[in-house]
């Protein structure tokens, strides 16, 4: 059994496990409570089943999404079972997990697209907004530029690889894997736009404005799920152009040295852009644009 496998079967249980717990009583309040603090709103005295269950159905998405990448990631990472394997040894764990995080995005962009979709009873009220809202009230610009940088990259090296002399493609580098790492990420920004669209669009059928704010925050997540699709995509192809350049090095020793130090940078990168990101509390995002604290109770203990 090849080490990337035996990674895919470890998220597996990890996501079953923390599944099974979200669909219990005391899971649902967890979910809850903390999808309250990350929001910075009150949990809602009225029609709290409904918000915990648009939560336990997010988390079912994604952690089905998570264990299909992971499992994808793992059979598509070049495996070899001899435990020296340069490429394998230091890449499977970012791969594999950068896989997962890819799926995750992508079940959780597609479950908000899909409940988006759900068509609202005919006369079920709706509470009229002073002002138009867009993809801007949801998700904080850090993450909507960032992702389109991520994006954006991948072509811009796989292109530079493929001109430029580095005797890539002699060292034996698929070319089809070298364009599908280029176009994937952009493709999916495309598609990600469109998606986003497709769920400001939907209906809020709410009859109070701390309704109306719970659902923003769903919104909010739904949308910031749709965003982090491409960018986590773009942040694997990058890991894996890397891995390939290190890979076509000649002298074992030094492909070996390179690896290991590109997947270092990379895991410190992806580190440093999770700092970055959390230190904007993206959560709150759509709070702090569309919510004032006297309209809405606030939460203690708010977090990103």
């Amino acid at each position: 059994m090849t080490y990337p496998v035996v990674l895919a079967i470890a998220l597996t249980v990890a996501a079953a496990a923390v599944l099974a717990w979200s669909w219990l009583p005391v899971g649902g309040r967890a979910l809850l409570q903390g999808a309250a603090r990350r929001a910075d709103l009150a949990p809602p005295a009225d029609d709290r089943a409904t918000v915990v269950r648009r939560l336990q159905e997010r988390r079912s998405a994604a952690a089905g999404g998570l264990v299909a990448g992971a499992w994808l990631a793992a059979l598509l990472v070049p495996a070899d079972p001899d435990p020296v394997d340069r490429f394998v040894t230091p890449a499977a764990v970012p791969l594999v997990i950068g896989g997962a995080f890819v799926g995750l995005a992508v079940a959780a962009g597609l479950h908000a697209v899909l409940s988006a979709r759900r068509t609202p009873a005919q006369d079920a009220p709706r509470l009229a907004r002073s002002r138009e809202v867009g993809v801007g009230d949801y998700v904080d610009g850090i993450e909507r530029w960032g992702t389109v940088v991520v994006c954006l990259a991948p072509p811009a090296v796989a292109l530079a690889l493929a001109v430029l002399p580095t005797g890539l493609l002699d060292a034996g580098v698929d070319p089809l894997r070298l364009g599908l790492l280029a176009l994937v990420p952009p493709a999916l920004l495309v598609l990600s736009t469109a998606a986003s669209t497709a769920v400001l669009a939907a209906p809020q059928t709410v009859t109070s404005p701390v309704e109306l704010a719970w659902d923003d925050a769903l919104r909010s997540q739904a949308l910031r799920d749709i965003v982090s699709t491409p960018m986590y995509a773009g942040l694997l192809a990058l890991l894996w152009l890397g891995l390939d350049v290190a890979s076509a090095i000649p002298d074992e020793r030094l492909a070996t040295g390179a690896t290991g130090l590109w997947v270092m940078l990379a895991l410190g990168a992806m580190v440093v852009l999770l700092v970055v990101v959390l230190a904007t509390r993206p959560a709150s995002h759509f709070r702090r644009r569309l919510w004032p604290v006297e309209q809405v109770p606030a939460a203690s203990g708010a977090r990103p």
